[in-house]
């Protein structure tokens, strides 16, 4: 009789275990798929957050230089476009800004060989696409050689055009 109350007492706790190591696989199963449902919703919130965003503006920059002898003063173009100039010519630069934001700076750095002629600045004062004017004048004359002007657009250097002046 004892030996029929221990296998009892066994056949209990093995199904007890039993029951207990299926309940925990249910509850880690459940677990799991309650995780995999709120990282789904968090994904899905996310994404519809990021569609929601417009993107962020592009990225203002200088889009072209030009050089010539005379500049349209209202539309701060170039009329004639020139890389040799005569040492008494006045050298312009037209700088195009495209995705401009009013107050934006860009600078020319007026270069004869390795050395500074001038430096000048501007702030960009229409937003979007539009022309900024620099000059480069000397009424003794500009001495022979070569020169270049490098733009900078908020202190990134953004481009270079080089220049000759003949006698």
């Amino acid at each position: 009789m004892k030996s029929k109350f221990l296998v009892s007492l066994m056949l209990i706790g093995f199904v007890a275990v039993g029951l207990s190591v299926t309940g925990c696989e249910d509850k880690k199963k459940k677990e799991a798929e309650m995780k995999a449902a709120a990282e789904a919703e968090a994904k899905r919130r996310e994404d519809s957050i990021k569609a929601a965003t417009p993107p962020p503006p592009p990225a203002p920059m200088v889009s072209a230089v030009m050089l010539g002898k005379d500049i349209d003063q209202a539309t701060k173009t170039i009329k004639t476009a020139a890389t040799e100039f005569k040492p008494k010519d006045q050298v312009y630069a037209s700088v195009k800004i495209d995705n401009g934001v009013v107050g934006n700076s860009v600078s020319a750095k007026w270069m004869m060989g390795d050395k500074i002629a001038r430096v000048d600045s501007a702030k960009v004062v229409q937003a979007g696409t539009s022309n900024v004017q620099f000059n480069l004048a000397n009424p003794k004359g500009m001495p022979v050689g070569d020169y270049k002007v490098e733009i900078s657009l908020n202190g990134a250097a953004a481009k270079t055009e080089s220049f000759k002046v003949v006698k």
